[in-house]
């Protein structure tokens, strides 16, 4: 009786420490945080960081084993879970493969507590960040930087307005791998010369506001992009 009392103890114990006991060909619960923020448009070799983030996931669904479960965390304008615990490799991979990059400046908070959530449900949970940002270490997440080092610049959070003849663009623009002098440039309709610029000098991690006004009545479209940069495109 008293070891059948000490085993009860013990087990309650190890039960309370939610151990993690990994075992060879086991089947584990993934989930994916997806950076979608406008910088994942840059492309490198003809492929985007979007492009690269997608096919690092990829690679970690069809390498793992059957009855493993997925969850996908898109971090786009809003944070939203794409799919959950979802045992289908193939409809895992399509839905992946549907998402697209937002023009937004991402805030990974929200995608960071959702994933907590799901490992204080199952410790032996295996998270992965897919960004092209520096990210503060975290023991609970496999960072997966498709960044290559290079610059790393964003317009986020294009706006505007036609008022009685005048064009108001507004938005943001973000470096974060170094300080650097950007030119935001405003196009106006497809194929169109360039109507307005606007230099910013901006540090690291920083995010600085830009205004453009422009008089038309009416126009097609509106491009708002970086000078000599690969970064993000806003188009409207």
């Amino acid at each position: 009786s008293l070891i059948l009392q000490i085993l009860a103890v013990a087990v309650m114990s190890v039960s309370i420490a939610h151990p993690v006991i990994v075992l060879e060909n086991e089947a584990f619960e993934y989930c994916f945080i997806l950076d979608a923020s406008g910088s994942m448009q840059i492309s490198y070799e003809g492929k985007t960081r979007m492009d690269r983030g997608k096919a690092e996931i990829v690679s970690v669904i069809e390498n793992a084993v059957d009855g493993s479960a997925y969850t996908l965390v898109y971090v786009g304008e809003t944070t939203t879970t794409l799919y959950e615990r979802l045992e289908d490799k193939k409809q895992a991979i399509a839905l992946l493969q549907e998402t697209e990059p937002s023009c937004a400046k991402t805030d990974f908070t929200d995608a960071v507590s959702v994933a907590q959530s799901y490992f204080d449900a199952n410790p032996a949970l295996k998270t992965y960040l897919v960004t092209d940002k520096t990210y503060e270490r975290n023991d609970n997440v496999i960072l997966i930087n498709v960044s290559d080092g290079t610059e790393n610049y964003a317009v986020s959070d294009v706006t505007y307005t036609l008022d009685k003849g005048v064009l108001t663009v507004e938005g943001n623009v973000t470096s974060y791998e170094n300080d650097a002098e950007l030119t935001v440039e405003l196009y106006i309709d497809d194929g169109a010369e360039k109507v307005a610029d606007q230099t910013l000098t901006i540090k690291k991690t920083e995010t600085l506001p830009f205004t453009f006004t422009y008089e038309t009545e009416d126009f097609q479209s509106l491009k708002v992009a970086l000078a000599n940069t690969d970064a993000l495109s806003a188009d409207n």
